[in-house]
């Protein structure tokens, strides 16, 4: 093996390495992790992490990357000497976004190319009126039979189905009891006529005690 390559591996370890260890293990961190429960009807929600400088230099907090563009951070203090904290607030903005989200934070400090930390915020969207599947299609190959949606509420904040909204002139639509509880049921769907194209949606709403609502589609789609 060259000898270069042996003096440039040793470099690595002797000054890289022990440098970047260094810059992470200098921040101290009361968690690096958050997990958000979002709530009907908030687009914006926040979690905060607090750092301390521990080393015996003075620190500049240069940039914090986000992986996703709904989420951006808002950095209290940058310049922190000895001993000094700061709070670092990621903001997330739902948009239409559903489920469940996981948006990463990396943080770097100046004068380093790479992160010190990486900040995790984990976001959970309810969904209110789940169907599965939110799609049914027919085509030539697949068999001209009602396809079932399995319709099911998140009873924390809905309990009973306000409306189910379809075309009735081009959709047969059946709704069956599978459980005893009517927070669960299954929808039985097909095209009225299966010599025509279809695109249609099945437009879902549901309302709880407390005047909240939440809606859902399933899209219907055939080609003979």
């Amino acid at each position: 093996m060259p000898m270069r390559f042996h003096l440039f591996i040793k470099f690595l370890f002797l000054v890289l390495l022990p440098a970047l260890l260094s810059n992470a293990s200098v921040l101290e961190w009361d968690r690096t992790e958050a997990h958000v429960e979002m709530l009907p009807g908030q687009t914006e929600v926040q979690a905060d992490y607090n750092v301390t400088n521990q080393s015996e230099e003075t620190l500049r907090i240069a940039e914090v990357e986000s992986s996703c563009g709904c989420t951006h951070s808002v950095i209290g203090k940058r310049i922190l000497a000895p001993g000094e904290s700061s709070r670092i607030r990621a903001i997330f903005n739902k948009g239409k976004r559903r489920k469940k989200t996981h948006s990463r934070l990396n943080i770097y400090l100046e004068g380093n190319t790479d992160s010190v930390a990486t900040l995790h915020l984990v976001i959970n969207i309810p969904e209110l009126v789940k169907t599965q599947p939110s799609v049914i299609y027919w085509n030539k190959p697949t068999e001209r039979s009602p396809r079932s949606v399995h319709v099911s509420l998140d009873t924390r904040y809905v309990d009973s189905i306000r409306s189910i909204l379809y075309n009735e002139s081009t959709v047969r639509l059946k709704r069956v009891e599978t459980t005893n509880t009517p927070t669960e049921f299954d929808l039985v769907i097909e095209p009225i006529d299966y010599s025509r194209s279809l695109r249609e949606t099945v437009e879902i709403e549901a309302i709880g005690p407390d005047g909240i609502t939440g809606k859902a589609k399933i899209h219907i789609l055939f080609q003979p």
